[in-house]
C-alpha cells in the first residue's frame, strides 16, 4: 500500500481555501483635480435643478446630510457605485454625470474656461471612472441653448438642454432640460427640470421630456435640424401650461452657442402673420419660415 509523503499533495484532502481577492472600485481619489471639481459642480447643479436638498438626496442614496455635503465639496471621495446611485437619484445616467463634469473641465460650462492640460488630464481620468477602453475618451456633454417667447409674461425665456454623448440605442441619447432658467450661468435656477431623450433623425431631432417632480407634465420638441449639426435650428415645443394645465405650443430656437437676447430674436419667436394665415387656411400650425442670422454672444 502506497503512502503519501509529507510534501506530496493528497487528492483526498480538500485544498485550502483561497483568500478572497478584493477588487478596489474606481474612485474619485485618483482623478485629476479638474475632473473632481467638475463632478462636484455637476452633482450640485443637478441636485438643485431636481429640487433636492442635501438631506433629501442623502435619504435617497442612504447617506447622511454631512456626507453628501462632503461629496459636493471634495472633502471625501466617491466610488463608482456611489456615483451611479447619485446619478440615478438626479435622474441622469452615470455617463451623463461624468460627461457634464467633463464639460465643466473643458470650459464649456458656466464655470469658465480651463487650460488644455487640465482638460486633457480630466478627460483621461474620465475614461477610467467611466470604464472606457484604453485609448477611448468620453466626449463632453453637448449643451443646446433654447429660446422661446412667452406672451403671457411678455418675456423671452431661455432653457438649456444637456445631451449625453453616449447613445443608449440607435440614434437615441439621454437628455436633460433646465426649463425657463433665470440665466445660463446658473441653469439649475429654473422653473422646472425635465429628464428624457433626444432622437436624432435626418433632417429632424425629436426631444421627449418628463418633469421629474410632476410626471403629468411632458414636453416634446421637434427641431428642423439634427443636433449633431453645429449651429442654429428652429422648432416647435409642445407641452402643458404650468399656469392652467392646458396644452400649449411655442416656436423655439435651439443653438450650440448662446445668442444675443435682442429684438430680432424676440420678433422671430412671436407668432407672425404667416403663421396665422397657415392656421386659418389649413387648420394646422406649420413652422415653415427659416430663422434669421442671430447675433452670437
Amino acid at each position: 500500500m502506497s503512502t503519501i509523503r509529507e510534501n506530496q499533495i493528497n487528492p483526498l484532502k480538500p485544498a485550502p481555501a483561497l483568500a478572497p481577492v478584493r477588487r478596489q472600485r474606481p474612485s474619485t481619489a485618483a482623478l485629476h483635480p479638474s475632473l473632481t471639481e467638475g463632478l462636484q459642480r455637476s452633482i450640485r447643479r443637478y441636485r438643485k435643478a431636481n429640487g433636492l436638498t442635501l438631506e433629501s438626496l442623502g435619504r435617497i442614496i442612504n447617506k447622511s446630510k454631512p456626507t453628501v455635503w462632503k461629496y459636493e465639496n471634495g472633502a471625501i471621495d466617491m466610488d463608482i457605485l456611489t456615483l451611479s446611485e447619485i446619478a440615478d437619484a438626479l435622474n441622469v445616467s452615470l455617463t451623463h454625470l461624468i460627461s457634464a463634469a467633463l464639460a465643466e473641465t473643458d470650459g464649456d460650462g458656466a464655470s469658465g474656461s480651463t487650460n488644455g492640460s487640465r482638460a486633457s488630464n480630466g478627460r483621461r481620468d474620465a475614461a477610467k471612472i467611466a470604464g472606457q477602453p484604453k485609448g477611448t475618451l468620453p466626449d463632453s456633454i453637448k449643451y443646446i441653448y433654447m429660446y422661446f417667447y412667452d406672451g403671457r409674461t411678455r418675456k423671452l425665456a431661455r432653457s438649456r438642454i444637456d445631451v449625453d454623448p453616449v447613445d443608449i440605442g440607435e440614434s437615441l441619447f439621454h437628455a436633460a432640460l433646465f426649463y425657463d432658467a433665470d440665466s445660463f450661468k446658473a441653469p439649475e435656477k429654473c422653473r422646472d427640470f425635465y429628464a428624457g431623450t433626444a432622437y436624432v433623425a435626418d433632417p429632424y431631432t425629436n426631444f421627449s421630456f418628463q418633469n421629474v417632480n410632476n410626471p403629468v407634465e411632458n414636453l416634446f420638441i421637434v427641431a428642423k435640424e439634427p443636433f449633431k449639426k453645429h449651429g442654429v435650428m428652429n422648432g416647435i415645443l409642445t407641452g402643458i401650461s404650468y399656469k392652467d394645465f392646458q396644452p400649449i405650443s411655442f416656436k423655439v430656437i435651439l443653438s450650440d452657442y448662446k445668442l444675443k437676447e435682442d429684438e430680432a430674436l424676440t420678433d422671430w419667436l412671436k407668432i407672425n402673420k404667416e403663421n396665422l394665415s397657415t392656421i386659418r387656411r389649413n387648420n394646422v400650425f406649420v413652422l415653415s419660415e427659416d430663422y434669421d442670422n442671430f447675433t452670437r454672444v
